[in-house]
């Protein structure tokens, strides 16, 4: 009985001054926490992100990581004095700033450095950059997941047809492996799709790839043109994910005439303008492919007919060394050659004289009469500049008096 008294004794001791779960754990501390919420996001414009932090007040830096798909991770620090009572701060950043694509995954997370040099960090999260400007409707088919901001209901499904085919196409032109997914983005305006990519100084924009993240943006036009233009646009951008299978991280150092070439070849639909364009072309205002190696003309006329040059010869190309010498033209580029070096190293003929043989065969300009053409006005020249010397020395012959005869 005693021994029960002394313990009932004992167990109250503590309780006059402290918890009894003082006696056994330490001094009960908050464990500081990052919640991060949904950043808010006006397309083309900027983005908030947002976070709440617990205790905000042991803090003495908080920092967010923004990893853009397809991009570096960039990084911000927060001002710790915007933020609220309850610990709640925000950074907004300018969607320039990031250089998003439209419709790309973006990761983000906080990290916070506290007063005692702990640091803590948020759960890494993702968002999607739309362009919520429009309602999208969605559908996917085999690889292709397809979004359309027009109001009919069946534009999807017409573009899944166009797709499949149009992958079928560049396959057939550039043999690599079918993507195991492939996002479809489709506008109802070129206008629409040129805001939402920034390209407004570029009116001939109708659709675009990000070849990196497997999208394809394009722009479906109401009328009877509809069609022609599903069947132009899709292979056309298609093939430009195809291209980034095989040319991989040197897509963009690739001459544009043979990127663009391989695209327009793809399409289902033979563009009639490439034809009318390049019968109209005088023979001296074809543009030299060395000249279309790293960037078309910006001028509309000069685009166009760029896009038409390019379609034509990288037929001739594929017609004269198949597609396994495209093949192996790009894997000359893919080495780091130059634009130049890469034709001649893989066919043994130079860009010059390619594009000498394209236009005999393929556009009829008589080379030898063309060069002469080029020459005529410097042979012109040379004959005003001797022909004074020529006529002083048929007088002086003249004036001379003829030797008596022996």
């Amino acid at each position: 009985m005693r021994w029960l008294i002394a313990l009932v004794f004992l167990l109250q001791i503590p309780l006059a001054g402290a918890p009894f779960s003082s006696i056994f754990s330490p001094a009960d501390q908050t464990t500081p926490v990052i919640t991060s919420h949904e950043p808010e996001s006006k397309f083309g414009e900027q983005i908030t992100f947002k976070a709440r932090v617990e205790p905000f007040q042991e803090m003495k830096e908080l920092v967010v990581f923004i990893t853009p798909e397809g991009q570096p991770t960039v990084w911000q620090r927060i001002d710790l004095d915007q933020g609220s009572e309850q610990g709640e701060f925000s950074q907004t950043v300018r969607a320039r700033q990031l250089a998003l694509f439209p419709f790309s995954r973006v990761a983000y997370r906080f990290e916070a450095t506290m007063n005692d040099g702990e640091i803590i960090s948020s759960e890494p999260k993702t968002f999607t950059y739309d362009d919520d400007r429009y309602k999208w409707q969605n559908m996917q088919a085999g690889p292709f997941d397809i979004f359309w901001n027009s109001g009919e209901p069946t534009l999807g499904q017409d573009i899944a047809n166009i797709a499949q085919q149009g992958l079928e196409r560049g396959l057939g032109i550039l043999p690599v492996e079918s993507p195991e997914k492939l996002r479809i983005y489709a506008y109802t305006s070129a206008h629409d799709l040129q805001t939402a990519l920034q390209l407004t100084n570029q009116p001939w924009v109708a659709g675009h790839a990000t070849p990196q993240l497997s999208m394809v943006m394009i722009s479906v036009p109401t009328g009877p043109e509809k069609n022609l233009e599903l069947r132009r646009q899709v292979p056309h951008e298609i093939m430009h994910i195809l291209q980034y299978q095989v040319m991989g991280k040197s897509f963009n150092q690739q001459p544009v005439w043979l990127v663009e070439g391989m695209a327009s070849l793809a399409e289902l639909t033979v563009n009639p303008e490439y034809r009318t364009v390049l019968k109209a072309t005088e023979p001296q205002q074809i543009l030299p492919f060395r000249s279309l190696c790293i960037m078309f003309p910006r001028e509309a006329a000069s685009a166009f007919q760029a896009y038409a040059q390019s379609e034509s010869f990288v037929g001739f190309l594929q017609q004269k060394f198949g597609s396994d010498g495209l093949m192996r033209l790009i894997e000359k580029y893919n080495s780091g050659v130059g634009c130049e070096e890469g034709v001649a190293s893989a066919f043994g003929f130079s860009l010059n004289q390619l594009q000498s043989s394209w236009e005999q065969e393929t556009l009829g300009i008589n080379a030898g009469g063309l060069a002469f053409t080029n020459l005529l006005p410097y042979l012109l020249l040379a004959l005003l500049i001797l022909l004074p010397a020529v006529l002083a020395f048929v007088r002086l012959n003249k004036s001379e008096p003829a030797e008596d005869a022996l």
